[in-house]
């Protein structure tokens, strides 16, 4: 893909990769003898065109950007000292969104659609990312819901309406946010997330009473005109 060429050069400076990371990724060692790659990277170009058939669904399958996130994962720390601040945030900002989708799915895990949280979920939250470190002043790419399709190759009405339904649902969960620029943005990893700590709270057999009625009078006890409704051992 295009995108996913341009993202790569990017990818590498950005975070401080050699160009040995690029070369490697489209040319592995090559045994004459078999006429076959060795010592092939995970995620690389020769790995991609191993994993995957040449035309699917008529299509050319192009490798997509979200795929050199996992080529460059060694390389995407938080705690990195050689990537810029704006992309150690994007980074720290991903991670919270990951997570926050976790928490959502095992909260909900008796009633969650997993049609809804699957492979495109994550194609389009690591797309999101890779437009966030690769974009510039000179070259801004703004995750617009037009810039992750194109980023992931969505050419089809088909294709558009699964991402299109993917967005809705994270930003219906709260997971994913859209500013009123219509440009998608992660949770913040610097920000309390109140449900999360209530939810934690609640999980905590600590802080679980041990006498659930005593504690809820004590919080809450009855009025003179309610004193009647008490069973008194009855």
């Amino acid at each position: 893909h295009p995108l996913a060429t341009y993202a790569l050069l990017q990818m590498a400076r950005e975070l401080g990769s050699d160009n040995r990371s690029v070369f490697k990724f489209f040319s592995p060692e090559f045994e004459e003898d078999e006429g076959t790659w060795k010592n092939v990277q995970e995620y690389s170009y020769p790995w991609f065109i191993e994993h995957n058939e040449i035309v699917q669904n008529g299509r050319l399958k192009l490798l997509t950007t979200d795929v050199l996130l996992d080529y460059f994962q060694d390389s995407i720390t938080e705690g990195s000292r050689s990537i810029l601040d704006r992309i150690r945030s994007s980074i720290a900002n991903y991670g919270a969104t990951l997570r926050s989708l976790k928490s959502y799915v095992i909260a909900n895990k008796d009633t969650v659609m997993f049609d809804q949280v699957d492979e495109t979920v994550y194609r389009i939250l690591k797309a999101i990312l890779i437009n966030e470190i690769v974009s510039n002043e000179q070259y801004p790419i703004i995750n617009t819901k037009e810039n992750i399709q194109f980023g992931l190759n969505a050419a089809t009405d088909g294709e558009k309406e699964e991402i299109n339904n993917r967005l809705d649902f994270l930003c219906k969960k709260a997971i994913l946010y859209k500013n009123d620029k219509q440009v998608y943005e992660f949770r913040k990893s610097d920000i309390q997330d109140i449900g999360q700590m209530v939810i934690a709270f609640k999980q905590d057999p600590e802080n679980h009473p041990e006498d659930v009625i005593s504690k809820f009078f004590e919080y809450m006890p009855l009025t003179k005109d309610e004193l009647f409704l008490e069973a008194k051992n009855y």
